[in-house]
């Protein structure tokens, strides 16, 4: 259902995710040298890292009615948009279609507008079929990615939303911006 991946590590050792991503990957990768620096053994290790599942609002990939959806609302900054933005690049072969829904994120001081033009940049890069941006520094995404839809706040994309559910069939869906955002409630409404 792409909601895991596997990967070899010192050419021999098949190591299973219970979520996706190359920035997961890389963790796994810290954790297992560490693992092995601890003095457990690879059985163990191996375990541990099947065992683990992100939290809360932490990438949590779910499909249902043909749609997968990303839940990526705990928080947001440069690295993690675009971490999510390849997670739901992964899904164009699978459904044809992706979708961002994307939001500010906050406490940037005055590099705020310069990175949130970035992330849009990288949505254009990534080419997303689709991309909603709702905020007031959202509004920098979409400059950045050069096309998409700009609300000023959730009630507003909520009743768009509302409206155009076709929008969102069949598709790949992620929903990620800053905690103080409370994204997860378009997650709600659009699952």
């Amino acid at each position: 259902k792409g909601t895991g991946c596997s990967f070899i590590v010192n050419g021999k050792t098949e190591i299973h995710l219970n979520t996706i991503g190359e920035h997961n990957v890389m963790n796994a990768l810290a954790a297992f040298a560490v693992g092995e620096k601890l003095g457990l053994s690879i059985p163990e290790i191996v375990s541990g890292l099947a065992k683990f599942k992100p939290t809360g609002l932490r990438q949590n990939i779910t499909e249902k009615n043909g749609i997968i959806l990303i839940n990526d609302t705990y928080n947001a900054n440069l690295s993690s948009m675009k971490a999510a933005l390849d997670v739901l690049a992964s899904f164009q072969q699978k459904t044809g279609k992706t979708v961002c829904v994307l939001g500010d994120m906050l406490e940037l001081g005055t590099q705020s507008e310069e990175i949130h033009r970035e992330v849009g940049e990288y949505v254009q890069k990534k080419k997303i079929s689709q991309a909603f941006f709702i905020g007031k520094d959202a509004y920098f995404i979409k400059q950045g990615a050069g096309f998409g839809d700009w609300f000023a706040n959730k009630a507003e994309f909520l009743d768009f939303a509302a409206k155009n559910k076709t929008t969102f069939e069949n598709a790949a869906i992620l929903i990620k911006a800053s905690r103080g955002m409370a994204f997860e409630e378009i997650a709600e409404k659009i699952q």
